[in-house]
């Protein structure tokens, strides 16, 4: 892992934070004066053997790095490769060097209660929060290597509403979004496999076997407890959501699934009655052909924004009801720094989160300010 540039950054000439520094994106849109380091080659800055460069990444944290001109060669290298390293980087928001050292103690001596940082509420929550597989004293050269590739690769060229998003991000997003549009995979025709129809899916599919032939709706028009918790167990949202899960009105995501499978076509009300019509019985036992019924009446929204492809695809890796309905406790520390990431990002293009702050999952909460 590494810093994903979510935070702001600079670049100084000196180790004193007073030193002469080169301006970021973000700078210059707060009409800051100074050189802008996207117009600055590294060989400007650093030449000759000994010569060095700050950087300061994460100015609450507080990560300060040395570059250093270990050596000068005669001839361009092929390929940029790590040559050696020790020791992992720290993950993002963990708190400076001094929460830092605390984490990795912890963990360095197998995770013990006793030692669970005070900033964490307790072991579960800590290792909740830790990204997977995390260890303080973990180096590969090979996978450095691998994100120095990719961070190098060329970009794949992109047309339409997917260069003007790009363009977007460019100016004001993250990295980590701007690399997905980089992918050949982030357009174009994709094969989705049965394994991955049934997981994309599997939200609705719950929703559809627990409709059956019919659910009587309540005098509110809400689903029946039984069945809020037959969709809130079977899709996952149990296992992530604060309280009993029980009622539609207190469970947001599963309304959600609900709100969002009707918008689709999978299911309707009549006389009080939730149905499923013909495409909801169809794709309830085949998530192919469920699948597929999905991502031809996308995109749902009529507002600009929400219909350009890749956002429709970030949009859902950063807490929609398919993706955080099935979620597993694995599987959602492996994903919310990612789509916590990605949610950043969509909101500094202009991106709305439509729902109240206490609505949404504890990793995307915070980008809500109301």
């Amino acid at each position: 892992m590494g810093w994903q540039d979510s935070h702001l950054h600079r670049f100084r000439t000196g180790s004193d934070h007073r030193s002469p520094h080169l301006i970021t994106q973000y700078d210059l849109d707060e009409d800051d004066d100074g050189v802008l380091e996207d117009d600055v080659r590294l060989d400007q800055t650093v030449a000759a053997e000994g010569d060095r460069l700050w950087y300061e990444y994460d100015f609450g944290d507080g990560w300060d790095h040395v570059l250093r001109v270990e050596q000068v060669l005669d001839e361009r290298p092929t390929t940029a490769r790590c040559t050696a390293g020790r020791m992992a980087c720290p993950p993002e928001d963990c708190g400076g060097t001094h929460c830092y050292e605390e984490l990795a103690a912890w963990v360095r001596d197998g995770y013990p209660d006793t030692l669970v940082p005070d900033v964490f509420e307790g072991p579960a929550h800590a290792r909740d929060w830790l990204p997977r597989d995390w260890h303080p004293d973990h180096f590969d050269v090979a996978e450095c290597d691998a994100a120095i590739s990719a961070a190098l690769a060329e970009p794949v060229a992109v047309t339409g509403a997917l260069a003007e998003l790009l363009d977007q991000l460019e100016r004001r997003g993250i990295r980590l979004l701007r690399q997905v549009l980089s992918r050949p995979l982030a357009h174009g025709p994709v094969e989705v496999s049965d394994a991955e129809a049934a997981r994309l899916t599997e939200p609705y599919r719950v929703l559809l076997d627990s409709i059956g032939h019919g659910v009587t709706l309540t005098a509110a028009d809400y689903l029946p407890p039984a069945t809020v918790e037959t969709i809130a167990d079977g899709s996952g949202i149990t296992g992530w959501w604060i309280g009993k899960a029980n009622r539609e009105d207190m469970t947001p995501p599963v309304a959600a699934v609900r709100d969002t499978a009707r918008a689709l076509g999978l299911v309707t009300v009549r006389k009080g009655r939730l149905l499923l019509p013909a495409a909801g019985v169809r794709g309830r036992r085949d998530p192919q052909r469920l699948w597929q019924h999905i991502i031809g009446r996308l995109p749902v929204s009529t507002t600009e924004l929400d219909r350009h492809p890749a956002v429709i695809l970030a949009g859902e890796l950063s807490g929609c009801p398919v993706c955080e309905g099935s979620s597993r406790a694995g599987s959602r520390q492996r994903g919310e720094s990612q789509q916590r990431d990605l949610a950043v990002g969509l909101l500094r293009v202009g991106a709305e989160i439509r729902c109240p702050r206490d609505d949404l999952p504890p990793h995307l909460a915070a980008l809500v300010t109301g």
